[in-house]
């Protein structure tokens, strides 16, 4: 009996041994990949630069969606600034897009603000809230905000550059189109610059339930908002980049929009990221497979 007994109590604390071993093996890879995550990184970083939150910019509106947030370098004056409008079809997302769990934006905004570079974040009106004239106003409305105010943040208002994510690089393209007068240059993710190229080739229900109804179904409507067909030459440079593995219809509209671009007497600069996602576009910044951020803050630094 005592025999069987002791066998029994060295199974348990072998059980135990091994149990105690796999979780912690479980657990120091949940913290690896914690920490190589987005929000990760972000929470790693944000001692190391300013924030500052939900800070409106329409005044007298308490629409939520009419609020900024600013990713500032420290003991720093007259940094470059980029304003960052985010993408999801024009009827998704927010500055604050999965902050708690995923961080995307906010490390984006760190990832920019640790290399010298001001990072300003709005939210905007989504789909079906309004269409494409009042979202439009909302992004005009942040530039504003930009000029008038990042000086006190430390900025300098005479080195601003729009950047946007796939639908908020079609914004970011078409508010250059028609406010170029004081930018310094325009970076564009994964952007849509053709609505009725994507409109030809894009799926009837996506058509019928998200282009049409945000922009309007006739070629003048779809005209009227696609930056190839506004292109002219008192545009500032444009740097266009597109995933290998993006949206299949998204590499030829932005070759085609580089192309345009230069035609009309624009710089450009155009690349195709090997490997990247759709999602790799914005999920990847300041990682060790980050291949966009280093070569984007060298653009703005030289400008």
């Amino acid at each position: 009996m005592i025999r069987f007994l002791t066998s029994l109590v060295e199974t348990r604390r072998h059980f135990l041994a091994v149990a105690a071993a796999f979780f912690l093996v479980i657990g120091a890879a949940l913290l690896y990949l914690a920490a190589e995550s987005p929000f990760g990184r972000f929470y790693a970083s944000r001692n190391a630069i300013e924030i500052v939150e939900d800070v409106p910019y329409v005044a007298g509106s308490k629409n939520p969606k009419h609020r900024l947030d600013l990713y500032l370098p420290k003991r720093l004056k007259g940094f470059p600034v980029i304003i960052f409008i985010h993408g999801g079809f024009w009827r998704g997302g927010d500055r604050k897009y999965y902050q708690e769990l995923s961080g995307t934006y906010a490390n984006l905004g760190a990832a920019f603000a640790k290399r010298g570079i001001g990072v300003v974040i709005p939210s905007y009106r989504l789909h079906p809230e309004v269409t494409i004239g009042p979202q439009f106003e909302d992004v005009t409305a942040a530039l504003s905000w930009t000029e008038d105010n990042i000086a006190s943040h430390g900025g300098d208002p005479e080195r601003i550059f729009l950047m946007g994510h796939s639908a908020g690089g079609h914004l970011a393209s078409m508010l250059a189109m028609r406010r170029a007068a004081g930018l310094r240059g325009v970076i564009s993710l994964s952007g849509i610059y053709d609505l009725a190229g994507l409109a030809a080739n894009g799926e009837e229900v996506f058509n019928r339930t998200v282009l049409f109804p945000h922009f309007g179904a006739d070629a003048a409507a779809l005209s009227l908002w696609s930056p190839a067909d506004a292109a002219h030459p008192d545009l500032p440079p444009f740097a266009l980049f597109v995933g290998e593995r993006d949206f299949p219809y998204l590499e030829p509209q932005a070759a085609a929009f580089a192309e345009r671009l230069r035609k009309t007497g624009v710089d450009v600069l155009y690349e195709v990221v090997p490997d990247y996602t759709h999602a790799h576009m914005v999920l990847l910044f300041y990682g060790p497979d980050d291949a966009l951020s280093a070569a984007i803050a060298r653009l703005v630094s030289d400008n």
